[in-house]
C-alpha cells in the first residue's frame, strides 16, 4: 500500500457499490470497482487484474506457517491463533495429497509457531476409513 498511500483525498473513504468500504458484510465485498475507481481504470481492467492475481496466487503450507508466525510476532506474547475446519473428511475424501497438505500445515504451524497456532478439525467419518488404512 506504500505506493498508493496518501492518494485518497483527506476525508474521502473508498466506496463500494455506492457505500463506503467499511459498510455491509465484509465477506461479500467486491474490490474490483474500488480498484477501478481508485486508479481511474475501467471495471473490466479491474476484473482482469483480480482474476489474473487469483490464478497466479500460490502459497505452500510452509509459506502459510511463516506468515502465521509473522502475524503472531506482531501480537502480544499471550496471543494464540486457532484454525477450525468442519467436515474435513468430506473435503479430503480419498485424496491422500490433501491429507498430506493438512498434515504438513499442522506440523509446520506446530514447529514454527511453537504452540501458539492450532488446527482443529471435525469429521463424521473415521479418518482411518477416509484414508483406507
Amino acid at each position: 500500500m506504500g505506493a498508493v498511500q496518501g492518494r485518497l483525498r483527506p476525508g474521502r473513504r473508498p466506496r463500494l457499490g455506492g457505500r463506503p468500504t467499511g459498510a455491509g458484510d465484509p465477506g461479500k465485498r467486491d474490490l474490483r470497482p474500488v480498484y477501478a475507481d481508485f486508479f481511474g481504470k475501467s471495471y473490466n481492467e479491474g476484473l482482469k487484474l483480480f482474476d489474473r492475481q487469483r490464478a497466479n496466487y500460490k502459497v505452500s503450507p510452509e509459506d502459510f506457517a511463516r506468515r502465521v508466525k509473522a502475524y503472531l510476532g506482531r501480537q502480544g506474547p499471550g496471543f494464540r491463533l486457532n484454525f477450525f475446519a468442519d467436515e474435513v473428511g468430506q473435503f479430503i475424501g480419498q485424496d491422500s495429497k490433501l491429507m498430506l497438505n493438512l498434515q504438513t500445515i499442522t506440523e509446520s504451524l506446530a514447529t514454527l509457531c511453537q504452540g501458539r497456532a492450532w488446527v482443529f478439525v471435525t469429521s463424521q467419518g473415521e479418518l482411518r476409513n477416509v484414508l483406507g488404512s
